[in-house]
């Protein structure tokens, strides 16, 4: 089996967001920081209530919970806007290229008409599959990204990367409802 596709800006950006958001750090960093704001903001709304400045309590209250509810959505602009940078910066002269991946019995090879990579199966730790990517997340912590939309039908690519999976014992994940 063969395909080719192109990766653009747009796609380094959904896989490294993608990596960031399965990083257990990432994932606990906004819950500490509403975690202290949260803690804060109850003290100091318990001490104002109890030396009878309710307004000041109230508004208290008040501001902490619309800073609650606005802060992880602020937080992951944060990040987003961090990992565009980073994605411009270490892949701005990948955009664009032409990639062709073909699949034999043991291996895939990978190239860009520049260089290319044969990555045995065996190299894979898992295969994961979001509604518009899949992703092969490699034992050097790199990942091969497909976007579905570059290879048109994505079926048989799912039916080939499934069988590979199964015969190789690699684990294959649907996050079909991924979004960051």
């Amino acid at each position: 089996m063969n395909i080719r596709f192109i990766l653009q800006e747009e796609d380094y950006l959904q896989h490294e967001l993608f990596v960031a958001s399965e990083n257990k750090l990432f994932k606990f960093s906004p819950s500490k920081i509403l975690g202290v704001y949260l803690a804060v903001s109850a003290i100091s709304g318990y001490y104002l209530y109890t030396q009878n400045h309710l307004t000041v309590a109230l508004i208290s209250i008040v501001v902490g919970g619309a800073v609650i509810m606005a802060l992880p959505r602020l937080v992951r602009g944060y990040y987003k806007n961090e990992i565009t940078k980073y994605v411009q910066n270490t892949f701005g002269g990948s955009y664009g290229k032409e990639i062709e991946c073909e699949f034999f019995m043991d291996n895939m090879l990978m190239g860009d008409g520049e260089r290319a990579a044969t990555i045995a199966y065996n190299q894979i730790e898992n295969v994961t599959e979001t509604s518009d990517y899949f992703y092969a997340k490699i034992q050097s912590s790199s990942h091969i990204i497909i976007p579905k939309v570059g290879i048109g039908n994505a079926r048989p690519v799912k039916q080939r990367l499934l069988n590979i999976c199964e015969e190789s014992k690699i684990p294959y994940y649907e996050q079909l409802d991924w979004t960051w």
